[in-house]
């Protein structure tokens, strides 16, 4: 993927809350996935997942967690 300044012919689009997924616009509604920063609380990162899901029920996931354990056992 590169950096978030740097696509390569796809669309990527930063959300940081819940609100911004309610205004989000993409292309293509079934083809969709979404990653996390990976220093992010899981707690915080779950409410926009949440949202994300709910607004496109077939978004990808990640394969496995991608929250550091470190982070986590700071939480």
């Amino acid at each position: 993927l590169g950096r978030y300044t740097q696509n390569s012919g796809g669309a990527i689009h930063l959300v940081e809350t819940p609100a911004d997924v309610a205004t989000l616009q993409v292309q293509n509604e079934t083809d969709l996935a979404f990653v996390t920063q990976t220093t992010l609380s899981v707690d915080d990162t779950q409410t926009i997942i949440d949202a994300l899901r709910q607004r496109f029920p077939l978004i990808e996931a990640p394969k496995r967690e991608d929250i550091c354990y470190a982070t986590q056992n700071r939480q």
